[in-house]
């Protein structure tokens, strides 16, 4: 676990990590709830946040899920996504 969380800890400061990390670090702390809880609880939220301002990434995410949205309109393919 320990030599798990080193190698995590060095992709992450190669990484920008967004609004899910930064605010579930806070979220745990608060309510002392796990830090992958956290982030599970407040993705759907920050992807209905953020889809109208990286629409085209988030497209890509759902079609790495195997998500057919390429004939849906943009609110339809947020709410697939999500």
């Amino acid at each position: 676990m320990m030599l798990g969380s080193l190698l995590a800890g060095l992709a992450f400061s190669n990484a920008s990590l967004g609004l899910v990390h930064a605010m579930a670090h806070s979220l745990g702390g608060l309510l002392d709830i796990m830090h992958g809880d956290c982030n599970a609880i407040l993705l759907e939220h920050v992807v209905r946040f953020n889809f109208a301002a990286a629409a085209e990434q988030y497209r890509g995410v759902a079609e790495a899920m195997g998500l057919k949205i390429e004939e849906l309109a943009a609110t339809e393919q947020k709410a697939a996504l999500v």
